[in-house]
């Protein structure tokens, strides 16, 4: 039940890392995506995007939830990022953790070193699709040949595809590059990167829209690269919007 219902976890040892975008990557650097040094303890990163299997359990026991569309093995899209979080808590109840999201209302807080499962804060994100410790330096998420790590607007005849059918990157995680837009923690505030903590920072305190990463199937080869930045209202739902889910390590 769990391999096939609930995210399988992949764990990402913690260092340190160039958060941003590089100069000389082949891509445009703007100030927003400044390069800059962060520093993460370890965590765990779900291998795969939220597949409609996994989604539609959670649909089926939570009362008022519409099922999702799609096959099984393809990740759920039009998720909005309260739809993310909410998975998150009922995910974290079934499996027997403290829930690591609390909220009232729209009023959302996490801790991000419960045990229970979130979705990534932006520097996880980019650590994980860069490689952790094992980073290569690639624009996109193991490798800097697209066509290999991801489904983009070039390649994916403009619709979502199954999960894990190109190569995976350096940590065995598939699909950042590509495929659906994913949600992360974060607020979405340009200047952040300017005066961000350089050691497991959490994202602004507040804001008006989430970030988004990893680009989609419907976007070109620059919305995928690692360090791309992209944002939208929590409860916007493209038909293209996904996430993945992460929780710390060694809390449990």
């Amino acid at each position: 039940m769990q391999a096939r219902y609930y995210p399988d976890m992949v764990l990402v040892p913690g260092g340190t890392f160039e958060m941003g975008c590089k100069k000389g990557s082949g891509q445009e650097c703007p100030d927003y995506e400044r390069l800059h040094t962060v520093s993460l303890d370890s965590f765990w990163m779900a291998r795969t995007e939220t597949t409609v299997w996994q989604y539609f359990l959670y649909t089926k026991t939570s009362k008022g939830k519409k099922q999702p569309r799609g096959t099984g093995d393809e990740p759920v899209a039009f998720a909005s990022w309260f739809d993310a979080v909410e998975y998150a808590n009922w995910v974290s109840k079934q499996l027997g953790k403290e829930e690591a999201i609390d909220h009232k209302g729209e009023v959302y807080q996490v801790t991000l070193r419960s045990p229970g499962y979130r979705l990534p804060t932006e520097a996880e994100w980019e650590y994980a699709a860069k490689g952790g410790r094992q980073n290569q330096g690639f624009v996109y998420s193991g490798s800097k040949v697209l066509d290999s790590v991801g489904w983009y607007d070039g390649n994916s005849d403009l619709e979502t595809h199954l999960i894990a059918k190109k190569d995976p990157n350096e940590l065995g995680l598939y699909d950042m590059s590509g495929n659906l837009w994913e949600w992360c923690w974060d607020w979405s505030v340009k200047e952040y990167y300017r005066n961000s903590p350089r050691k497991n920072p959490p994202g602004p305190n507040s804001g008006t829209l989430r970030v988004l990463r990893g680009g989609s199937w419907g976007y070109s080869q620059k919305e995928a690269s690692c360090f791309h930045r992209d944002k939208d209202i929590p409860s916007g739902r493209g038909q293209d919007y996904g996430f993945r889910l992460a929780r710390a390590a060694g809390v449990e």
